[in-house]
């Protein structure tokens, strides 16, 4: 006689975790990720957030962190441009945390750029590289997608 009888139920531990596959261009997420991304790019990172927020509270992994990623970036911002200098730092380098599993461009999405900005303006942010609230323009991370 084996220790498991074989008859008896199976738990979640006997089956191996499936994901779904990531979308494969951008084309093919949601018209709501879209416009995050426009709101994300034109400095609008609370509304961005609010959507980003509801796609992924109802997503399954790996787009759960795609979408939590990019949220956690732009919440970032948002905190510095608030004065939240901790928050912003902590958020910047979960968010790239987020996105680093997923490769360069999971979804059409340039994610290992967005993540290599949030590093970089964080360090800078941490080293008191400028004075004010906010990083020159250039450094202001976006969400880019691959032609």
């Amino acid at each position: 006689m084996t220790d498991r009888d074989d008859r008896a139920p199976k738990t979640p531990a006997d089956f191996p975790p499936t994901l779904p596959p990531l979308p494969k261009t951008a084309n093919d997420l949601p018209m709501d990720f879209h416009v995050a991304a426009e709101l994300f790019n034109r400095g609008d990172y609370y509304e961005a957030h609010e959507l980003l927020e509801a796609l992924w509270v109802g997503a399954a992994e790996p787009l759960r962190s795609l979408y939590q990623g990019i949220l956690q970036i732009g919440v970032a911002v948002h905190h510095l441009r608030g004065g939240n200098r901790r928050g912003a730092l902590r958020l910047l380098e979960s968010g790239a945390r987020l996105l680093a599993p997923l490769g360069e461009i999971p979804a059409g999405v340039r994610c290992g750029d967005l993540g290599r900005v949030a590093l970089t303006l964080r360090a800078e942010l941490e080293s008191g590289s400028w004075e004010t609230q906010l990083p020159p323009g250039g450094m202001l991370p976006r969400i880019e997608f691959a032609d």
